[in-house]
């Protein structure tokens, strides 16, 4: 271990962070966990500074002892430093340049977390995160939310043992600011996250749900509820069938939606990466196994200047 974080393992697998410079020397690293299964999946870094912060899942609800009481004690809608919910929460680790660690928090609820991305605002160093919850509580904190029925589209993780993305927004001392479920009544997860400088974040993620549920309307029979997962104004309003890969636009501020849209056909996708350029444009990355040629395929793929226009195996990207 060079730096602030740990050298010998803690029992199963621990998370770790390295840093090198710009030859490839190691400057400094080490390892961070518990008892349990702990692994670190997402890293960004605060550029005028060297801050550095990272997400991860984690098993151990041992970590506590690490952090002043007096500072990080205090428990928050099932978000606080003494992992009550196992079997896994989302955690989150922030460090100095030379990876002194600084301050770490969980992130759930009664179920499984996982968290699988973080971006750190580099105009007033907030921080965001993404990933996948299967908890039906304590999820949605202080976000504005599309619609009144929250509760119900995302209690069906409960009863269907399904997952949905979630999204939430700390500041950099780690306090959350807001936090929020987006997904339907089938397994869905958000994946990548980033932020620009005009106060929007964008997510990318694979989902299963289709654009409407049923709900009870305490009548004895069911009414229905569209546009839960992309928006009117979607490049693709219309689940293609399978796994689609969605991506989306969101206020950093509050959460809320501007829109977001399925890409995909009757086949499977998942998208892995995003970025936006300067412009608001945005760059997403994935893969699909969808036959854009086969005729019986009714959603295929939207392609636009293509590299290419034809799967050329099983699966491509």
């Amino acid at each position: 271990s060079i730096g602030g974080l740990d050298s010998v393992n803690n029992g199963g697998y621990d998370g770790f962070v390295i840093k090198t410079d710009t030859a490839g020397k190691l400057v400094a690293g080490g390892l961070y966990g518990g008892k349990a299964n702990d692994f670190f999946q997402g890293v960004d870094i605060l550029r005028s500074s060297g801050r550095v912060v990272v997400i991860g899942t984690f098993k151990s609800p041992d970590l506590s002892n690490n952090f002043s009481s007096s500072q990080y004690g205090y428990q928050l809608n099932g978000y606080s430093t003494t992992n009550t919910a196992p079997p896994s929460d989302a955690f989150i680790l922030s460090t100095g340049s030379g990876l002194d660690v600084q301050w770490g928090r969980y992130f759930g609820g009664s179920g499984l977390e996982s968290g699988y991305s973080v971006r750190i605002n580099q105009v007033d160093s907030s921080i965001f995160i993404c990933g996948a919850t299967a908890s039906t509580d304590t999820i949605n904190f202080n976000a504005q939310l599309e619609f009144t029925l929250n509760k119900f589209l995302n209690a069906t993780v409960a009863s269907t043992n399904n997952t949905d993305g979630f999204i939430g927004s700390l500041n950099p001392k780690g306090a959350l600011i807001w936090s929020r479920y987006y997904g339907g009544d089938k397994p869905d997860l958000l994946k990548n996250i980033v932020v620009d400088e005009r106060g929007y974040i964008y997510v990318v993620g694979d989902f299963d749900s289709p654009n409407s549920v049923r709900y009870p309307n305490g009548l004895g029979s069911y009414n229905f509820l569209s546009g839960i997962i992309a928006t009117d104004s979607a490049w693709q309003k219309k689940w293609g069938g399978g796994t689609d890969g969605l991506f989306g636009k969101f206020d950093a501020k509050n959460g809320s939606r501007y829109w977001a849209s399925y890409a995909g056909g009757s086949g499977t996708e998942t998208f892995w990466g995003v970025e936006v350029g300067l412009d608001g444009d945005l760059f997403i990355s994935g893969s699909t196994n969808t036959d854009n040629q086969n005729p019986s395929v009714t959603n295929p793929v939207p392609i636009r200047k293509a590299i290419s226009s034809t799967l050329r195996g099983s699966a491509d990207g």
